[in-house]
């Protein structure tokens, strides 16, 4: 890097958040020009791209999560790229393996194969009734075709039937919905995305008319009105991604440097909108809640 000023593209979903607000507080604190990437897959696409070209030989991007950082590495080989949890890095072929990404691209993980599994099994254990789940998911974030997979094979040893729901756009909500409620799913699990993200008070809304239970994976969408959510600690990834940054710019190579994966996890669960549902949280649930809101 040699003292070049790099530029940090800080890319999260279609408004400002916690997350973008940290990624882009730590560049400032590094005193480092930046550039924060707000917006959905096409608009990021085209902020990597021009971020990319006015790259020399010197810079760096920040990629919140797979679909970002897919954007991005389609947009370089070379400019390093650090992810902050990607749910999938080895399934979506970013990189070679955890312990030696290989490619310009590193980071952190959540390992979206086990937080799912960890999800379901919350679900099951607050409805215990439950024998159906339909699962939404976006065929265009990289990481989603290995976690539904990794979901359905959950699903076989708690005893669940999964309806796979399929949603491209925020114009097919509505629909999705329909088929579940057709299908008579008992609760939707969400695979996480900035197009879920971007929605997600109009998802809680969508799925309190229709009384359906749901589980989600960034606790954002249970402070919209989800029910549940069961992911890591997002903050402290962008503390430690920020560890990264750090290295890269004194001169480590990406390719070298191994994937992490998140440690800290967090069970937010929603009283009101459990209340609205007609449904009591079991207790053995609420004690291992790290939040209630109520």
């Amino acid at each position: 890097m040699n003292g070049l000023a790099p530029s940090i593209p800080c890319d999260h979903d279609g408004r400002p958040s916690r997350q973008a607000a940290a990624c882009r507080g730590a560049a400032s604190w590094k005193g480092l020009p930046h550039r924060l990437c707000l917006g959905f897959a096409g608009r990021v696409a085209k902020c990597a791209r021009s971020v990319s070209a006015g790259l020399a030989r010197s810079g760096f991007i920040v990629a919140p999560t797979s679909i970002y950082a897919g954007a991005a590495k389609r947009a370089t080989s070379r400019i390093p790229i650090v992810f902050v949890s990607h749910a999938d890095p080895i399934g979506s072929g970013h990189v070679a393996s955890l312990a030696r990404p290989g490619t310009n691209a590193t980071g952190l993980t959540i390992i979206m194969s086990e937080t799912m599994a960890k999800s379901l099994e919350l679900l099951k254990a607050t409805l215990t009734a439950l024998t159906q789940v339909a699962v939404i998911w976006d065929p265009a974030t990289p990481s989603h075709a290995p976690g539904l997979k990794a979901v359905e094979a959950v699903s076989r040893t708690l005893g669940l039937r999964l309806q796979s729901v399929a949603v491209r756009s925020a114009t097919e909500f509505e629909s999705a919905f329909s088929a579940i409620v057709r299908e008579r799913a008992g609760a939707v699990l969400f695979l996480s995305t900035p197009l879920f993200m971007g929605e997600a008070k109009r998802l809680a809304e969508l799925a309190l008319t229709h009384k359906l239970p749901t589980m989600f994976g960034p606790r954002e969408h249970v402070e919209a009105g989800g029910l549940m959510s069961y992911g890591p600690d997002r903050a402290d990834l962008y503390r430690r991604a920020a560890a990264y940054v750090d290295k890269i710019l004194k001169g480590a190579n990406a390719a070298d440097l191994p994937v992490q994966q998140a440690t800290k996890f967090e069970l937010v669960i929603n009283l009101k909108t459990a209340k609205a549902l007609g449904l009591t949280i079991p207790q053995s649930v609420l004690l291992r809640a790290d939040q209630i809101i109520d």
